[in-house]
């Protein structure tokens, strides 16, 4: 009987193996061809810098251009004997100099530095990360690596352009202490490209503050699709949906909706909030998505700044000027389902230069003279059912 019953396991178990086995080889080859090379540096091959100690570190930094992922880099790498494991991670850099590389890993990964070529001229390899990250548009990061296993008749070399670098978005750096210490190598950057995808949606909750990069949020992954901002989570899409959890947002600057197509979507969003429509949404309730501008002493809190955004079902309240505000040329604007209030000084509400803009079912109150409530200019727009009081 036992027999039997191992017999007819024993398909079950070679598919699990096999499927076990068949992920590790095919994953960096899916990452590979899905995803899309963003920052690089690739020519002017001239050179090497060396692993030979397990204190020696080497970064390349780079700067963003637009906001995407990172899943991997490509590094153009060569070795003498068994250096072994040799570590990749991204990480922040300071505002010293040309900004050196500083704080925790936000992502890493792995390679066997055994198994690289043994010619000088090196081979570009791949290291895929174990979790996907955003990067920023306009922020510098760093490749950070370190080869524990390296040792005078171990080594590892990164090659680099060492005489005519015209990469001018970074340079390389080398460490002989760990990373406590950075040299700036100032005329050097290392062959590298950074691999990764555009964020399809993101979703932010206040509760994940503190969250560390990578760390596992309500089935996301916090940096990548999931955030604890709402300029993060804006900042993290090509331009569509960031879903806002209930909670208290207390943003620092002004919330710029820059990116086409992009869909603010509060935990309140499709909710009517009119009280004379029956609703029973209230102001400052624990399922509000509230966005307050007190506490940074906001004018505006939330400024269009591109076409088709819609902004739905927020309570948006304590600003000094309009507190949610376009003012150039725009289509398709669309406010809708929130509650507006406190506004100090300016309107509740304002599209300036709208074409097919709307505005409804929004519930606005207290905004103090001389502003309105809810203010067109030069715009082409529907409004409808927005009681106020």
């Amino acid at each position: 009987m036992a027999r039997s019953k191992l017999r007819k396991l024993f398909p079950v178990l070679l598919v699990l193996v096999l499927v076990g086995i068949l992920d590790i080889a095919i994953v960096p080859a899916r990452l590979a061809l899905a995803a899309t090379l963003y920052e690089s540096y690739n020519s002017g091959d001239d050179n090497t810098t060396v692993m030979d100690n397990s204190a020696t570190r080497i970064a390349q930094t780079f700067t963003v251009g637009s906001s995407h992922s990172i899943s991997s880099v490509k590094l153009k790498l060569s070795r003498l004997n068994s250096p072994g494991v040799v570590n990749v991670s991204i990480r922040k850099t300071d505002l010293v100099g040309p900004g050196r590389p500083t704080g925790p890993d936000l992502t890493s990964g792995t390679i066997n530095g055994t198994g690289l070529t043994t010619n000088a001229t090196g081979e570009w390899y791949q290291i895929v990360f174990s979790n996907p990250y955003t990067l920023f548009s306009g922020v510098k990061y760093a490749i950070v690596m370190s080869v524990p296993g390296a040792n005078a008749s171990n080594k590892l070399w990164w090659r680099r352009d060492g005489t005519n670098s015209t990469y001018a978005g970074g340079n390389l750096e080398t460490s002989t202490n760990s990373g406590a210490n950075w040299t700036v190598r100032g005329t050097w950057d290392a062959m590298f490209e950074v691999w990764g995808d555009l964020v399809g949606e993101a979703w932010v909750d206040d509760y994940w503050a503190g969250s560390n990069p990578g760390d596992s949020v309500d089935g996301h992954i916090f940096g990548y699709d999931a955030f604890a901002t709402i300029q993060d989570g804006i900042d993290a899409v090509t331009g569509s949906t960031v879903h806002v959890a209930a909670g208290v947002y207390t943003p620092s600057e002004t919330i710029l909706a820059n990116k086409d197509n992009l869909l603010l979507e509060g935990r309140q969003a499709n909710v009517d909030p009119r009280p004379s429509a029956g609703s029973n949404r209230t102001a400052g309730s624990p399922s509000e998505a509230v966005v307050d501008g007190g506490v940074g002493n906001l004018g505006t809190i939330i400024k269009i700044q591109a076409n088709n955004v819609t902004i739905n079902g927020f309570e948006v309240k304590n600003g000094t000027r309009d507190l949610i505000f376009q003012g150039d040329t725009h289509t398709g604007t669309a406010i809708k389902y929130c509650i507006i209030h406190d506004g100090n000084k300016d309107d509740g509400a304002q599209l300036k230069n709208c074409t097919d803009g709307l505005l409804e079912y929004n519930y606005v109150f207290d905004i103090a003279r001389p502003g309105d409530a809810l203010s067109i200019a030069n715009s082409k727009f529907h409004q409808r059912q927005n009681p106020l009081q």
